[in-house]
């Protein structure tokens, strides 16, 4: 999915000398000379001409390199010479889904060189507008009527076009629209800004404001076009198979070739369009929210992709940047190689779908793009709220809760290019060298998924490696190849993974590690039944036309074994630094450890369905995927897709309303997928462009729009935030006591989530603090207090021994009475290697020394995978009979005599991610990732917020010695 604006090209090396570039200009070519030159000619041609003007090319520039490339007769009417030349060029043998910069710039210069290249083609017949059409109908003013506007108002999906046809699409045409468009053919849309008032005799001049190109190969995607689109006063074309954003409208058509251009267009009699529509006018639906009065949703798409292109040029400003701060560490640090910016996603994340012999899709995995046109709150039509954009009470802005745009601001979508996932790679292995490929291969098992499972499809013995993250069509630092791999691993935890998981061995053993089955590729999975006696059945038409894939109800669909295959991980335990070893060894020759067991700890629990559903069961979506925004009595019903459908301007060749308009939809499960790691979030809301996600969503209309959504990251860190402080732990302390020269206070910590406190990969921790305060609000003494950088510390600001410990003896127990002010209840899980080290390496898990995670409420002795979920004591005893399930009670004694007039005491519980014992290993580390992290966290930017110190809020309640009143989050 790439396209580029000519300044890229600048790059492109001058093949040959600046006095062959001139002749080549200079002196005409003669018919014999112009059939020798031969597409692959024309491309080094083109080269050579952006070479030597610098990229910086002008219509002049574009008709000259048309004029070296072809004949020097004139085109006569038909004539599509032009056409073939740019078809054989733009489509080598070695095809690919991505144009080229070049190819790319071979487009641009064909619609340029129009007088050379297309104008003598057949095109709309409309003499009364000089051939420019309205594309839907005008009502006439009615200053009288409120529901109109009362200079009118037309009522378009684009604004006026003038479209030129090549002569395959005219013979289509004639033929009734029956067969297939052949290969090669061109529709070429033309748009103008103008008065679209028919009736005004002395209209503005018109004035051209881009392209929006169709070029058929329909072996290249299941929808079968290249689709261009470019506004002249922006700076960058756009070219995409199966794009997504066009796609939104086009599968409405009632046909396969999905246009819905008709035999009228070019004799001026189209029945499809009334062009001129006088008020009142019965069987028309005036409705102001479906004005669209110019190009705005195109003209926003266009500019979406060039600031994510610029993004892309942006970077080297941020690696310059980066390349700073690693001289500022030593030769050692600057020598670990300068940490490279991930690929954009809206630019180089693309694999559209591929028709099989069947003409259903033959791609396994798609990336998250071919869903986006859909299924994101898109501006189709200006003035018309988009489906699954909701007001947002009190605020200009609106929330966008589509499936895309939430998924998107979640982790879930950034799994694949996590900097602290690619950090932690990194380092495994640094440690493992022999085993490097091997490790890499098996973690992206889940945080590349569709990369790594489309690799071993295509190549069953080779390993995905975190350089195939790197790889592009253009890429320079990975092999170019890869790029398909690249970008379905980039786009994580994706909708062509979830969607398309069968039961097949879900909540079984088989199915960890990423071990899911899936369905064919034309199939995809939903939570919704189409049984025949359905009020709402599932609408297909526009996903089997656009994509060959068949929607259906998925019996996986809301099932938390589904979420368990990936968060139930049992890696291989591995020696450090083994030496030499195998290419390919055999796992079973690994013992196994159990590093994650989300899915476990939710099994043993009162929140478990399986293998039936009680009156305190939650599934995984539940908490993860609310069916409600603000309020849980808010419920959504909403319909979950943006087509063309019955409420645009009526057209005889679209299909059928009942085809392709949707009714609402209940329970509608918002996509946030959503934990409480805003450390991670945070970076990539903050560094978008070096982690390779664009900060804006092309897809929706630039501010100022009358409907513009909350930013989908700001709207995700709040629903993250929410889960944290409402759903996680809830905090009780008992009245206060003084006695035997003591102050007693009982703190009580109860688990509210469906599965241990903390839970996920082992290095996440939560610790208890307690804050005893005089009046003034002086602090007396302090369990728990941290540094500016999260480090819990002693009074003088010193770490605690517990903090960078490398002897498990150094680490905090767990406490039942706490009488020191270096005491700190810190919930955790933590390993020693084989050397007797406490590690963060999740291959090194040798012996478990530390378990006091918090048990979800209702996990027992006896339930299953209770031996890999129950607590351990500090040095490594289980616990085989634990207390307080769900519940931790500490006991706090302090001397009266440090705490002379103490007057308020605080409780707090606080989470951290990214522990600071963490970061420290991860970011001493050798390598560009280590590197990369360490620049995102030293310059992101969390003072005021949430996690300002490093640390998230849960639970605060506070009890004052005077009266004792209560308050409590």
């Amino acid at each position: 999915m790439a396209s580029y604006s000519v300044r890229f090209l600048a790059k492109i090396k001058n093949l040959f000398s600046c006095a062959l570039l001139f002749l080549a200009f200079a002196l005409p070519l003669d018919a014999a000379s112009a059939k020798k030159l031969n597409p692959a000619n024309f491309r080094k041609l083109c080269a050579e001409t952006v070479a030597a003007k610098n990229g910086q090319m002008t219509t002049d520039d574009y008709i000259r390199l048309w004029q070296s490339a072809l004949p020097p007769q004139p085109p006569k009417a038909g004539d599509e010479l032009a056409l073939k030349l740019l078809d054989a060029a733009l489509f080598p043998p070695d095809q690919t889904i991505t144009l080229s910069p070049l190819n790319t710039l071979l487009f641009t210069a064909f619609l340029q060189a129009k007088p050379l290249t297309y104008s003598n083609w057949v095109h709309d017949y409309y003499p009364r507008s000089q051939n420019i059409r309205l594309t839907g109908p005008y009502v006439e003013p009615n200053p009288s009527d409120p529901m109109l506007y009362q200079d009118g108002a037309a009522y378009m999906t684009h604004s006026r076009v003038r479209i030129y046809y090549s002569a395959g699409v005219v013979q289509w045409l004639k033929n009734n629209r029956k067969g297939d468009i052949p290969d090669g053919s061109m529709i070429i849309k033309e748009m103008f800004n103008g008065d679209p008032d028919p009736t005004n005799t002395n209209p503005p001049p018109n004035e051209l404001t881009g392209y929006a190109v169709m070029l058929r190969q329909k072996g290249a995607s299941k929808d079968g076009w290249l689709w261009y689109i470019w506004f002249v006063n922006t700076p960058a074309p756009f070219a995409q198979y199966g794009m997504s954003f066009c796609l939104s409208c086009h599968t409405s058509a009632d046909n396969n070739q999905l246009t819905f251009i008709h035999l009228g267009n070019i004799t001026g009699k189209d029945p499809t369009t009334d062009t001129y529509i006088k008020n009142p006018a019965p069987g028309i639906s005036v409705r102001p929210r479906l004005s669209s009065r110019n190009s705005a949703p195109h003209f926003s798409f266009n500019n979406g992709i060039a600031a994510a292109e610029k993004m892309d040029e942006d970077n080297r400003g941020m690696l310059a940047h980066l390349k700073q701060e690693l001289k500022s560490n030593g030769p050692a640090a600057e020598s670990a190689g300068l940490p490279a910016a991930l690929p954009i996603d809206l630019v180089y994340n693309h694999v559209p779908a591929r028709p099989g012999p069947d003409g259903k899709n033959a791609a396994p995995f798609l990336t998250s793009d071919a869903c986006v046109g859909c299924h994101d709150a898109s501006y189709l039509q200006n003035n018309r709220l988009p489906m699954m954009m909701l007001p947002n009470p009190g605020h200009s802005n609106y929330f966008n809760v589509s499936e895309w745009s939430e998924w998107n601001g979640s982790l879930m979508s950034q799994s694949g290019r996590d900097p602290v996932f690619l950090a932690q790679l990194e380092a495994e292995r640094t440690m493992r060298p022999g085993y490097k490929d091997y490790i890499s291969d098996f973690c992206f098992s889940c945080h590349g998924a569709m990369g790594q499972r489309q690799l071993h499809l295509d190549h069953a013995a080779q390993y995905f490696t975190p350089e195939v993250i790197l790889s592009t069509p253009s890429s320079t630092n990975a092999d170019p190849k890869l790029a398909k791999y690249g970008a379905l691993a980039r786009d994580g935890v994706s909708c062509t993974i979830c969607h398309r998981i069968t039961p097949d061995k879900l909540g079984t053993d088989d199915s960890f590690n990423a071990q899911f089955a899936v369905g064919a590729p034309h199939e995809i999975f939903g939570p919704f039944s189409d049984n025949s006696d359905t009020n709402n059945p599932i609408k297909k038409w526009a996903m089997e036309k656009g994509l060959g894939i068949t929607p259906g109800e998925g019996k996986a669909i809301g099932k938390s074994a589904l979420c368990g295959s990936c968060h139930t991980v049992l890696p291989d335990i591995m020696p450090t630094n083994p030496g030499i070893a195998p290419a390919h060894p055999n796992p079973k020759q690994f013992q196994k450890s159990h590093e994650q067991t989300t899915y476990m700890e939710w099994v043993n629990s009162r929140y478990s369905d399986e293998p039936a559903a009680t009156p305190t069961s939650r599934s995984c979506i539940d908490c993860h995927m609310p069916d409600h925004i603000g309020s849980p009595t808010n419920k959504l019903s909403v319909q979950i897709a943006n087509v063309e459908d019955g409420d645009f301007p009526n057209l005889a060749t679209r299909a059928s309303d009942t085809n392709i308009t949707l009714s609402a939809r209940s329970p509608f499960r918002r996509h946030t997928l959503t934990g409480i790691n805003l450390f991670t979030m945070a970076m990539f809301q903050q560094f978008g462009a070096l982690l390779g996600q664009t900060p804006f969503d092309p897809y929706i209309t630039i501010p100022p729009s009358r409907f513009f959504p909350m930013d989908r990251h700001e709207l995700a860190t709040s629903e993250a935030a929410k889960l944290a402080q409402e759903q996680t732990v809830a905090l009780n302390m008992d009245p206060l006591s003084e006695k035997d020269g003591k102050l007693s206070i009982h703190v009580g910590v109860t688990n509210l989530a469906g599965h241990s406190f903390p839970s996920g990969v082992g290095f996440r921790r939560a610790f208890l603090q307690l804050n005893v305060r005089d009046a003034t609000g002086q602090l007396l003494w302090s369990s728990g207090r941290v540094s500016t950088n999260g480090v819990l510390v002693d009074p003088q600001g010193a770490p605690l021994k517990s903090e960078f410990a490398e002897n498990w003896q150094d680490l905090q127990p767990n406490y039942d009475v706490i009488t020191r002010q270096d005491q700190v209840q810190v919930y955790e899980e933590r390993f020693l290697d084989d050397r007797e080290k406490l590690t963060t390496s999740f291959l090194s898990l040798w012996k478990e020394i530390k378990r006091n995670r918090l048990l979800p409420l209702g996990w027992t002795p006896e339930g299953k995978y209770a031996e890999h979920t129950r607590p351990v004591e500090l040095g490594g005893k289980p616990v085989t009979n634990p207390k307080n399930i769900g519940v931790d009670l500490v006991r706090y004694e302090i001397p009266l005599d440090q705490i002379p007039a103490w007057e308020t005491v605080e409780a707090a519980v606080y989470y951290q991610a990214l522990p600071p014992y963490y970061l420290q290993e991860r970011l001493s580390n050798p390598g560009e990732n280590s590197a990369r992290l360490k620049f995102l966290t030293s310059n992101l930017a969390i003072a005021g917020t949430l996690i300002d110190g490093w640390k998230l809020p849960l639970s605060k309640i506070t009890r004052k010695k005077s009266g004792g009143d209560l308050s409590s989050r």
